[in-house]
């Protein structure tokens, strides 16, 4: 008798430590999705603020906006799968990067009106420019409403 207990006790060990080793692989799958996710809205946001910053005139933006026009959809399409994973298949520190990442990329197109002096003239004196600021901002909230 003691000998099927023992068995027993090791095959419910070794289904323990392979459910656990699972949800371990499967919780890394999820960071990286999590992680690509936030390398591209970071390449994305970073191209354009160089863009305006370098060219802060309506056709600047309208060269953001092509930027943005190219990726846009499948960052729209990723995020929306972000959003089925449960939490408890990502890890806390990952969802803290996650939250802290949208903050700082929107803080940084909000940003571009106010940090480039070129910028803020051309908002001024170009009624085109601000038109085009406020479809690039809107366009780029979309994303990651």
């Amino acid at each position: 008798m003691r000998r099927k207990s023992t068995k027993f006790a090791l095959l419910l060990l070794t289904v323990v430590g392979i459910s656990a080793v699972t949800l371990a692989l499967m919780s890394y799958n999820q960071d990286r999705k999590f992680a690509t996710f936030i390398s591209d809205l970071n390449l994305l946001t970073d191209e354009i603020v160089k863009k305006i910053n370098s060219n802060p005139t309506s056709t600047g933006v309208v060269e953001a906006q092509k930027i943005l026009g190219a990726k846009k959809a499948d960052l729209k399409k990723n995020l929306a799968e972000l959003k089925t994973i449960s939490g408890s298949q990502v890890s806390g520190e990952m969802l803290v990067r996650f939250q802290e990442s949208l903050r700082d990329n929107r803080a940084k197109i909000s940003n571009l009106l106010v940090e480039n002096p070129a910028v803020m003239k051309a908002l001024k004196e170009d009624p085109q420019f601000l038109v085009d600021m406020k479809n690039l901002m809107d366009d780029y909230k979309s994303i990651i409403k």
